[in-house]
């Protein structure tokens, strides 16, 4: 099933009663994993986000940003070490968040990370990506104290093989493959988009368990619409 243009202008009210029944099941507040909205995939989305990020220096990912991926789509940035971030959006625009994601890019100064042979450098790349985005047990989201549903199952996304030229400060805080100039990447993890909300206040919250890690996460997204 692809998406239709209308869903660009569903809008997703505070406290809709008559659909809180939908929403708990079906996601209805998410554009559904197979829509393009705005013209692209979640898992292009997920390439725009991670464009942008790589783009930072060190300074920035100790940030909170809110990205401006076009017009219409804005995506919150901060590190997992935050607890909350309060955002501001027009009731044009919608907002994609990437619960945790990663990018895996080529070439790297490892000299053993090269493809097989005969094996394609995207389909080395989102093999490699896999494990790391393997390791996330528990992903929860809940809109203005409804849970939303199975986001690891629904919402698990890798991209095509794509071409981003990240700051080569990153090659020291962030991944050792960074090398400033244009390379190949695929981004991988879990990415949803909400459609419009309606004027007023919202809140996200989103709760995440690596538990070979021992690490989990909770984050509060404070979202006033304007």
């Amino acid at each position: 099933m692809t998406s239709c243009q209308k869903e660009n202008d569903e809008v997703i009210g505070i406290k809709d009663e008559s659909r809180i029944d939908s929403r708990a099941n079906s996601n209805a507040v998410l554009y559904p994993p197979s829509a393009h909205p705005f013209g692209k995939s979640l898992a292009e989305w997920g390439q725009e986000f991670s464009k942008d990020a790589y783009a930072l220096d060190c300074e920035g990912w100790n940030l909170q940003l809110l990205f401006s991926l076009d017009n219409n789509v804005v995506a919150p940035f901060l590190s997992l070490s935050e607890t909350s971030m309060d955002i501001n959006i027009t009731k044009e625009q919608a907002i994609f968040m990437p619960l945790i994601f990663i990018v895996n890019d080529y070439p790297c100064p490892d000299p053993d990370f090269e493809p097989a042979e005969g094996q394609s450098l995207e389909d080395f790349l989102q093999e490699g990506a896999g494990p790391y985005i393997d390791v996330v047990e528990t992903l929860d989201v809940v809109l203005d104290g409804v849970a939303l549903g199975d986001i690891i199952g629904d919402y698990r996304f890798i991209s095509d093989l794509f071409y981003f030229t990240g700051n080569a400060e990153l090659a020291d805080c962030i991944d050792p493959c960074i090398t400033g100039q244009s390379q190949a990447g695929v981004a991988a993890g879990f990415f949803i988009m909400f459609k419009k909300m309606k004027t007023g206040q919202h809140t996200i919250e989103v709760h995440g368990e690596m538990p070979v890690y021992e690490f989990e996460w909770d984050i509060t997204f404070n979202v006033t619409v304007e």
